[in-house]
């Protein structure tokens, strides 16, 4: 066979798919494509398979997508699941944080154990390899070698991830120079450039219903959050999750899973009636529950969101569309800006979240501006590397990262003029911010005697695609810098999640719940005051430029306020390149202190390393984010700035989490949480 078959594979954060073109059918019509059909456990049969990998305790493997979330449900309440490795979503854990060792690991779906990252990979490709290859054999006598491999990757991988993913297609059984490597963006690029009409005139806007954050230095980060659902670290995910933790109460609601297996078997359901537009939500409880359930609906503030109707729980459609509508509304403002309302557009929805109706619902509803049609394609990932598969020397791999634009005033460089020089000018030098507290290097440039924004080339290798395609932000997990409101989300996230965990687990580990809240408020305090110093020495560095004779970050400067302000601008928009940095150095400094215990499992240190990101934010704002901590015993409890822990009185015992301000004179954003006596 002179033109090999191309099959492609997509490790998708939450559903992984694979798909097959023949020369013959591509020749014909690019959009004949065979994707792998599996059943799921309502006897559906779907193309997409949660990315969910099972291992035994010798770590042979169990299953994958269905098959392995079944079995592993089985063995939770078998209680025979602890020597098990169970792998669900892994693909997040490699956009939290850059590694720069060759030993990149990934950790079970507890955070009790890990494996290579290659080795878990590897396993992923080799169960599609042996479908594939199979069905082939079977359908059309094929044998391996007349097979072309596409393997799709995520933007925010840099070489190393993409050198490991390398090595595990061929761990996996693929053969040298059998298979390639594409960046989903890409992918979506070839997708979009298949279905498009050839319409002058017409934009076409590509909505990424991915796990992705936008930030407005141009750069693009996914998201990776521990926690379970189809919906995994999105606004509604967590409005899920804090009405079940209320409801149910956080002895039921913890950490441990081990212990309670039934509220993970309740959330997917949830998630998968969301997934199937099956509203309202009605899932079966546990009967522990029910009069926990009851108790609540007697509640002012759960009316009319939750009701008890035999053994099943329903949660209101109201309260439902109500989340979409709150995490879509300021992204549906971005879209609308973006779009050209004089000319036609062609609306693309795409990722993985494409497939819940009510996401493509909410964002064709909500578009203000006239679209000619629109099409939704959650497999668009695996159809584009397809199309790639069959014309690679018409593609051009682009730096992607450049592609995802947010505001209007950058979204017109897609038509810059390919003539402009964007070398930096001779009176331009290039100034370390290696801080001494931390030797990796971090550039900013330095003209004259003011700081400007690092200068970014963008390389226009696809000129006719980058004119033609706006990308934008995931509606369902925004993040925009500077926005006060979303950093106080993050942090009171942190504590019902990040710190729940970690007082779940130094209570296993024999401390009392009032012992286990001050270690967690003190990890707290020294993170802020560690951020601080971090932040300090960077301005120093800086002031350093200008007056050589300083010796000490620890003595005093002075520094003009246009150049401050710019640096802090600067640690604001770029703090993503190197907060796993700040995040080692405070973890480091941390462990010397005596109040911090010996053990540090998992819990305890995503605990440090959520809270180290978090106060940089607020540290780095504009003005400075105020955290309230002077809450003294015996005084009279003031509702409008506290809320009760977990006990009822009318005063205060002990502080739990602080309240969080815009500034120090600003209005409050978030309460604190008080315990009371």
């Amino acid at each position: 066979m002179d033109t090999p078959i191309v099959a492609a594979i997509n490790i998708g954060d939450i559903y992984s798919q694979c798909g097959i073109s023949r020369p013959c059918d591509f020749d014909d019509n690019p959009s004949r494509v065979h994707f792998l059909a599996f059943e799921t456990k309502f006897n559906e049969i779907t193309f997409q398979l949660p990315t969910s990998l099972l291992l035994n305790e010798d770590m042979e493997f169990e299953g994958f997508g269905y098959e392995a979330e079944q079995k592993y449900i089985s063995l939770l309440e078998n209680g025979t699941h602890k020597s098990y490795y169970f792998f669900r979503r892994f693909r997040m854990q490699l956009h939290s944080s850059i590694s720069h060792c060759s030993d990149v690991n990934i950790y079970t779906f507890d955070g009790t154990k890990k494996l290579p990252m290659v080795f878990i990979f590897s396993l992923v490709i080799r169960f599609f390899r042996l479908r594939v290859t199979s069905h082939l054999s079977i359908r059309f006598g094929v044998v391996d070698d007349e097979i072309s491999w596409i393997l799709t990757f995520p933007d925010s991988w840099t070489g190393l991830y993409e050198r490991l993913f390398h090595e595990a297609a061929r761990k996996g059984g693929l053969k040298f120079g059998c298979f390639s490597t594409l960046s989903e963006s890409t992918a979506y690029i070839k997708f979009c450039k298949r279905i498009k009409e050839e319409q002058i005139g017409t934009k076409l806007v590509i909505v990424d219903c991915g796990l992705r954050h936008i930030f407005r230095n141009e750069t693009m980060t996914e998201l990776h959050h521990e926690s379970i659902g189809i919906l995994d670290g999105t606004s509604i995910d967590r409005d899920i999750r804090s009405l079940l933790r209320a409801v149910i109460g956080p002895d039921i609601y913890c950490g441990n899973q081990n212990r309670h297996p039934e509220r993970d078997q309740f959330l997917r359901e949830v998630q998968a009636n969301i997934c199937r537009n099956s509203l309202p939500v009605s899932v079966k409880v546990p009967l522990s529950w029910q009069q926990r359930i009851q108790m609540a609906m007697e509640d002012e503030r759960y009316k009319d969101k939750i009701y008890l109707t035999g053994d099943k729980l329903r949660i209101a459609n109201n309260w439902i569309f109500e989340r979409f509508e709150v995490a879509f509304s300021q992204y549906m403002e971005n879209v609308n800006r973006l779009i050209d309302k004089t000319i036609p557009n062609e609306i693309v929805i795409m990722g993985d979240l494409s497939h819940i109706p009510i996401v493509t619902q909410f964002i064709k509803s909500n578009i203000t501006a006239h679209y000619g049609k629109s099409v939704e394609d959650k497999l668009a990932a695996v159809e584009g590397a397809l199309v790639f598969g069959h014309t690679p020397k018409l593609t051009a791999l682009v730096d992607s990262k450049y592609k995802f634009l947010i505001e209007l005033s950058q979204s017109d460089l897609l038509s810059a003029n390919m003539g402009n020089d964007n070398k930096l000018r001779e009176n331009v030098r290039t100034v370390s911010l290696s801080s001494v507290l931390d030797k990796s290097e971090y550039k900013i440039k330095v003209l004259q005697d003011r700081i400007q924004y690092p200068i970014k080339e963008i390389n226009f290798d696809d000129v006719e695609v980058h004119e033609k395609v706006i990308f934008l932000s995931d509606p369902l997990s925004q993040i925009v810098l500077d926005d006060k409101h979303e950093i106080a989300d993050i942090f009171s996230d942190i504590y019902h999640q990040e710190w729940s965990d970690s007082l779940e687990s130094l209570i296993e580990n024999g401390y009392s719940e009032k012992k286990g809240v001050f270690l967690l408020i003190n990890i707290l305090r020294e993170s802020q005051s560690l951020v601080c110093k971090f932040i300090q020495a960077q301005l120093w560095q800086v002031a350093a430029i200008f007056n050589p004779e300083l010796n000490d970050v620890e003595c005093s400067f002075e520094l003009p306020d246009e150049i401050r302000d710019e640096v802090k601008a600067w640690q604001r928009i770029n703090f993503k390149e190197y907060i796993p940095h700040v995040q080692e150095y405070c973890e480091n400094e941390l462990s010397k202190k005596s109040f911090l215990p010996e053990f540090r499992n998992w819990s305890l240190t995503n605990y440090m390393k959520s809270i180290v990101s978090n106060v940089w934010r607020m540290t780095v704002s504009e003005p400075e984010m105020y955290l309230d901590w002077t809450f003294q015993e015996n005084t009279k409890i003031d509702n409008s700035v506290v809320q009760l822990f977990n006990k009822s009185g009318e005063f205060l015992d002990y502080p739990v989490w602080p309240a969080i301000y815009g500034g120090k004179e600003g209005n409050i954003l978030r309460k604190a949480i008080v315990q009371a006596k």
